[in-house]
């Protein structure tokens, strides 16, 4: 059975001719459309009814493919059927009967979708009478939805949530690129672009128009500069309310527009050129799913690390493509996103970052901490066993179960920082700056380990262990002198992995883990400095009469501890390696091939052509040439440098 729609009683009135074409009104429940006649019909509430039910007899689902909708409808008391469509206005006018479009759709279409409007177009078409309920059923979408009688635009206001632009600033200052990848019109996705900064208004937008081989013409490219709207193009009716874009032309940096028949042709035809285009490239619309994946892989052969957010159906190839895909829905897009947000803006963005990088820190910090935890007990023990002893049973216990495990598993509560840092985190546990922090602090383990336990062997009081037994003696100086200070080694290494800015906060925002370390240092410092008996019984402890000594070996712990965090904070942090390389040139630094790119289209000056169009065949030759000033230019760079 067929939908039925009922809607509350209107009239319909025809008013007076105007040139506009058709306008939409957000604030009250009425709406105008504009005829091919050039007549408005108006839908409104009014004291005389008419009844009129509709019934939907078929629904032609909306496709990316094809860019429209459609459905056939019967209304009440008619002896046929008509068709409606709605969909992007190029699309529609290209199905519709040539004489039903106005002389100046294109200029009044332009003069919308420039000022950021979301259009959509509308068309109707009446069916042949004969054309029965289940032929309609069977029937191909093509052999009805042609030859059309365009009835109008419809013009959407694209409001940006007030959470877009500041987000878009917090990228910027971030030093992440933001790219915009959407359905519709190219003069609309640039409006939006500059209302919500990833255009500044100083910088121009160049958009690329490309076409395939047509007619015995080549394929070719025409560059154009997006015009800025005045407020002279608009009537004071289509003024209330907007703002006109103003923009003064800033030649050093550009933003490329592009749209999905130019990214398909230039994928096709301008290969080369496409890298160019993408490393410029900031609004892409008219992109079809399939183009939306193929352009996130393309950003990834440029050695970008991607993110797409998106919250529709066609976005779920582009989600499950990038690096990080979010979902701004729980619809079809979350099946495809390994995160989705509830709340459907783009502040997630930020969040996802933040807290990457901040889980990241903590992943290698939580690592290197059980490297050194492994080391510092082996050396105690190697040290130990050389003098036939070893830590006693709750010892072991107190290390392993109340040290290393609490401080392990509370390291990783510290949150990420509020502000999301420029300097990104280590990459690779294998960098340098990781394997110099593990092995300075084995390095430091080993010394000041060392040190204490030849420090007690020089002691006037100390008396070597004698084994009497096949057992090891536990009970004794060494046992005790090591499980001291290994204790304490523990916990300064805990705390020099627990790193805070710039992706985490202090370390002190972190209260129970801040707790618990304060907790066993002083519970340490009392083993050491004043212990009680029954402590003493528990951990089988021999403890040190000599205060001299206890205040000796108390300093040698606290020249561990600045020198762990002396190597984290000061070396490692500070990054120290990567300036003296930079600095003597030890090894050329890998340069991700967006960054050459970037620096390649900075010497040409002259390009792109703006306003000239670039051909198939002429394309090679000019490249070479391009490549060839690209190359002189850097080696002129060169000399001077060394000079």
């Amino acid at each position: 059975m067929p939908t039925v729609v009922r809607p509350r009683s209107t009239s319909i009135t025809a008013t007076a001719s105007t040139s506009d074409l058709t306008t939409t009104s957000a604030e009250n429940n009425d709406a105008l459309f504009a005829t091919s006649n050039g007549s408005f019909l108006h839908l409104g509430d009014s004291d005389s009814v008419t009844s009129l039910e509709v019934g939907i007899v078929r629904q032609f689902t909306f496709t990316s493919s094809l860019q429209r909708m459609s459905v056939i409808v019967r209304k009440l008391g008619t002896n046929h059927m008509d068709i409606y469509s709605k969909g992007a206005p190029e699309k529609i006018a290209s199905l519709c009967n040539p004489d039903s479009i106005p002389a100046d759709f294109s200029d009044i279409l332009h003069k919308y979708t420039v000022q950021g409007f979301r259009v959509l177009a509308l068309s109707w078409k009446e069916l042949d009478p004969k054309l029965t309920w289940h032929q309609a059923q069977r029937i191909n979408r093509e052999k009805v939805e042609h030859n059309l009688n365009f009835l109008g635009l419809l013009i959407m206001k694209n409001t940006l949530k007030p959470e877009s632009a500041p987000v878009i600033k917090t990228l910027q200052a971030a030093n992440i690129r933001s790219v915009m990848v959407t359905g519709d019109m190219i003069l609309t996705a640039v409006s939006v672009a500059r209302n919500c900064g990833m255009v500044k208004p100083k910088q121009n937008v160049i958009i690329v128009n490309a076409s395939p081989p047509e007619d015995g013409q080549e394929a070719q490219i025409h560059w154009e500069q997006s015009e800025s709207v005045t407020d002279d193009s608009l009537s004071e009716s289509d003024q209330e309310g907007y703002h006109s874009i103003r923009c003064e032309s800033d030649s050093r940096r550009y933003h490329f527009a592009v749209s999905g028949k130019a990214f398909s042709v230039l994928k096709t035809y301008f290969p080369q050129l496409l890298n160019q285009v993408c490393e410029r490239g900031t609004i892409f619309a008219r992109m079809s799913p399939d183009q939306k994946a193929q352009l996130v892989e393309k950003f990834q052969e440029l050695e970008y690390g991607t993110g797409f957010c998106g919250d529709g159906a066609n976005d779920c190839e582009a989600l499950k493509a990038a690096h990080a895909g979010i979902s701004l829905s729980e619809t079809e897009a979350s099946v495809a996103a390994p995160f989705t947000s509830k709340n459907q803006n783009i502040e997630c963005v930020v969040t996802v970052i933040k807290e990457g990088r901040a889980a990241l820190v903590t992943s290698f910090g939580c690592f290197k901490y059980m490297a050194l935890y492994s080391i510092i007990q082996f050396v105690s023990v190697l040290i130990l066993y050389t003098y036939a002893t070893n830590l006693a049973d709750f010892q072991f216990l107190y290390i392993d179960l109340i040290i290393t495990t609490s401080v392990a598993v509370l390291m990783g509560y510290t949150q990420s920082n509020n502000k999301l840092a420029v300097k990104k985190p280590a990459g690779s546990l294998i960098k340098l700056t990781n394997i110099f922090s593990i092995l300075s602090q084995i390095l430091v383990v080993i010394c000041f380990q060392t040190s204490a336990f030849l420090y007690l062997r020089n002691q006037s009081w100390y008396k070597p262990v004698k084994k009497i037994t096949s057992d090891d003696v536990v009970k004794c100086s060494e046992t005790t002198l090591m499980f001291l200070v290994s204790s304490f080694q523990y916990i300064f290494v805990a705390f020099a992995f627990s790193k805070g800015p710039p992706h985490r906060k202090l370390f002190y925002t972190n209260v129970p883990f801040t707790f618990v370390t304060v907790l066993l240092v002083g519970f340490t410092l009392l083993l050491l400095l004043h212990p009680f008996s029954f402590l003493t019984q528990f951990f089988q402890m021999v403890p040190f009469e000599n205060t001299h000594f206890k205040m000796i070996l108390l300093v040698i712990i606290v020249c561990n501890a600045v020198s762990c965090l002396f190597i984290e904070f000061l070396i490692v942090d500070f990054n120290i390696f990567s300036r003296l390389r930079r600095k003597f040139q030890w090894r050329k630094r890998k340069v991700k091939l967006h960054k050459k790119l970037d620096r390649q289209l900075q010497l040409m000056c002259d390009w792109p052509p703006v306003g000239n169009c670039t051909y198939a065949s002429d394309f090679l030759a000019s490249n070479t040439v391009a490549n060839s000033i690209i190359e002189q230019n850097s080696m002129d760079t060169s000399i001077e440098m060394s000079r």
